[in-house]
């Protein structure tokens, strides 16, 4: 859902002239990513069943081939993300792409407090 999230609102505004990550030819080719991953059209409930996008593991040890696909379309679109950075350190960015950059950013970190709220609410480790 993150790396989604990362090209679905920052990458396709920063860059609309790439190709998706995902879909035909793709490392995610016949998957419904949009459907799965997309919190604007998928229930949360539904991000669980289905297809098996979400599959851990065994024992919930990685990688499974499923969700080492999904590391492979997570380094992809961080890839896709750092090549629209300007190459000197001390380059600004315009207002609108500073802001996708921050908003893709803090949108994973809402979701790394929640993951520890859960663990801290179930009482496991951190």
């Amino acid at each position: 859902h993150v790396s989604h999230f990362y090209e679905a609102m920052a990458l396709r505004l920063l860059a609309p002239d790439e190709p998706p990550l995902h879909g035909p030819g793709t490392l995610l080719a016949g998957w419904d990513v949009e459907g799965a991953f997309d919190s604007f059209r998928a229930n949360h409930a539904d991000r669980w069943e289905g297809d098996g996008l979400a599959e851990v593991s065994p024992a919930g040890r990685y990688p499974s081939p499923r969700s080492a696909m999904l590391y492979g379309y997570r380094d992809r679109v961080a890839a896709r993300l750092l090549a629209q950075l300007p190459e000197a350190d001390d380059a600004l960015l315009g207002a609108a792409e500073t802001y996708l950059h921050v908003y893709a950013v803090v949108h994973e970190h809402w979701h790394i407090e929640d993951w520890h709220q859960t663990r801290q609410t179930l009482g496991l480790p951190p």
